[in-house]
């Protein structure tokens, strides 16, 4: 049987640099957010793919009215059709493969770097599920 001796090591995640990059959603997970000010709100927890590397991002959407903005930038961002005042339903399913253009930054907490979302383009160009080209 083979052995093996623990040395609790840890992936070391590849940071991007900051700056402007277009994302696509590889991966969508339901939850429940246990934040202090918005515990008990639904929340998506999204994994971006960013273009043409395969480098990951993560990013995590919660349905509280205090971030209202966020969403309502993640949707302009990533293209999905919605009029002002609409109730809309951000299904996994029809979010995973779009794209958009994000701004990205490097954060460091408890001495571990990683990228954050530190910003939704509205304003950039959109693309079509059918044009994504990885």
């Amino acid at each position: 049987m083979p052995k093996h001796t623990f040395t609790n090591s840890q992936p070391i995640p590849v940071i991007l640099e900051d700056g402007d990059y277009i994302l696509k959603v590889v991966e969508v997970v339901d939850g429940i957010s246990k934040g202090a000010k918005t515990s008990g709100a639904e929340q998506l927890e999204i994994k971006f793919e960013e273009d043409g590397t395969g480098k990951t991002v993560y990013e995590t959407l919660i349905f509280h009215p205090s971030l209202a903005w966020k969403i309502d930038c993640f949707v302009q961002c990533f293209g999905i059709e919605a009029k002002e005042g609409e109730d809309i339903e951000l299904d996994a399913e029809a979010l995973e493969g779009r794209k958009g253009w994000v701004a990205l930054k490097i954060e460091t907490h408890n001495d571990k770097k990683r990228n954050r979302i530190a910003m939704f383009y509205t304003d950039r160009e959109k693309f079509e599920q059918e044009e994504i080209p990885f």
